[in-house]
């Protein structure tokens, strides 16, 4: 189930060329009942699914491209490869009345290439600390495109669980949606390639 990168990404939503934002179907759900977020926890649930116009081998390698994730996150102060397969991130996030810089690392394990693999991440800032998992497959589509898809969960503790779970998740997809946006943008080919 999907966490990270997706859940804490900041605010407003990107159209991507073509279509409405995602181009995809996104889903998102909350758990941790009355006054979960007075106790400072909520559970997100999230999961969506996108197009990309591209075949799956070469959407893999996008996704495995620091400078092409880390150029699609808004808000982004930094995103450096670790050891392995694991990233570090640095980003300004506003929720609602809530903003502040989290400083995390994020890890893609569990990689059967150009299928599918396990993302978690975990972040923290602001009183706030930010955990999630998921996972992320790619399915052929025909024409050479690929679908996209991601199911997982983000827990967040702390100030920003405050501001109630509607608008956590409201926020939360929006977030996701402007992602992939800019990475639909960013791998979709040239006109001239396709002419």
């Amino acid at each position: 189930r999907m966490r990270p990168a997706f859940g804490h990404l900041p605010q407003g939503v990107m159209r991507p060329s073509g279509g409405r934002p995602g181009r995809g179907e996104l889903r998102g759900y909350h758990r941790g009942g009355k006054g979960a977020g007075r106790r400072g926890g909520n559970v997100l649930e999230l999961s969506g699914s996108y197009v990309f116009k591209l075949p799956r081998e070469e959407l893999w390698d996008a996704l495995m491209d620091p400078a092409v994730v880390g150029g699609c996150i808004p808000g982004v102060r930094a995103f450096e490869a670790l050891a392995g397969d694991a990233f570090s991130y640095e980003i300004d996030v506003r929720v609602g009345p809530v903003s502040a810089s989290y400083r995390g690392t994020i890890e893609m394990t569990e990689q059967a290439r150009p299928e599918s693999y396990r993302l978690t991440a975990s972040g923290s800032g602001g009183r706030t600390t930010v955990r999630g998992a998921g996972v992320v497959s790619l399915v052929p589509a025909g024409d050479g495109s690929t679908t996209l898809t991601f199911e997982g969960d983000v827990q967040v503790a702390g100030m920003l669980a405050r501001v109630g779970q509607r608008l956590l998740t409201t926020v939360a997809k929006a977030q996701i949606n402007q992602f992939f946006g800019c990475l639909q943008a960013k791998t979709a080919p040239s006109q001239e390639a396709s002419a």
